[in-house]
């Protein structure tokens, strides 16, 4: 457990950058045979699974938006044209 903890979390306790979305997976995947108990409190969990629902819009709207001002998605969204300069606003 300690070899697991001590690659999750730096030297003061605090969960490294790179596992916070990942965290729910990596509590399950725990070594438990070692007879040590782990909680973690809902608000935890609860926080987490925002910041995961935000990566996934984020990606989404990567996805749909990737030529920018210019993507097709918003052919359809105003009656008028917009000049050049105005769609990164």
């Amino acid at each position: 457990m300690q070899a697991w903890a001590n690659r999750l979390f730096d030297g003061q306790g605090t969960l490294r950058d790179e596992y916070l979305l990942d965290l729910p997976r990596l509590l399950q995947d725990r070594p438990q045979s070692n007879g040590h108990e782990l909680r973690c409190h809902d608000e935890v969990l609860a926080w987490v699974a925002e910041h995961q629902e935000a990566r996934e819009r984020e990606k989404i709207i990567r996805e749909q938006l990737g030529e920018g001002p210019r993507s097709s998605i918003f052919k359809d969204l105003l009656k008028t044209d917009i000049y050049p300069y105005a769609g990164p606003g």
